[in-house]
């Protein structure tokens, strides 16, 4: 069932990051297209034993705010996360505080991936705290 639930989200972020199901017309890139598009990067963090990394925003031409992070296990056992609240700032202000249940546990070195979508532009944040609950 993890697998299973493990891979739904795995295909979900592709089809979501690729745009399948979109038109396949291809349409002319212009520069105001380019330039909306933008990324947001944090450095890796370690909590209680949990790694936080590829954390990244990324801006559609859309305007949709994708945000995504990994949470890796490297202990030798595995550890039970419930919940993981992030919050996000921006030039030292709070921007965002989002919780997302995982509630699985995480065997020694796996991950789990964490997707959200924000129609809310993300793109100055600088900062992010985890928390686990």
């Amino acid at each position: 069932m993890k697998k299973f639930l493990t891979s739904l989200l795995c295909l979900t972020v592709i089809f979501t990051l690729t745009g399948c199901g979109k038109n396949t017309t291809k349409k002319e890139s212009t520069k105001k297209d380019v330039e909306k598009e933008e990324n947001v990067y944090v450095e890796d963090q370690e909590i209680n034993n949990l790694t936080f990394e590829h954390f990244a925003i990324v801006k559609d031409s859309e305007d949709i705010s994708i945000l995504y992070f990994d949470v890796t296990n490297n202990t030798e056992s595995a550890i039970n996360v419930g919940t993981v609240k992030f919050t996000l700032y921006a030039e030292g202000a709070e921007v965002l505080t989002m919780s997302e249940v995982i509630n699985e546990e995480i065997a020694p070195g796996d991950s789990r991936a964490v997707t959200e979508n924000f129609d809310v532009d993300l793109t100055k944040v600088d900062k992010v705290e985890y928390t686990v609950e």
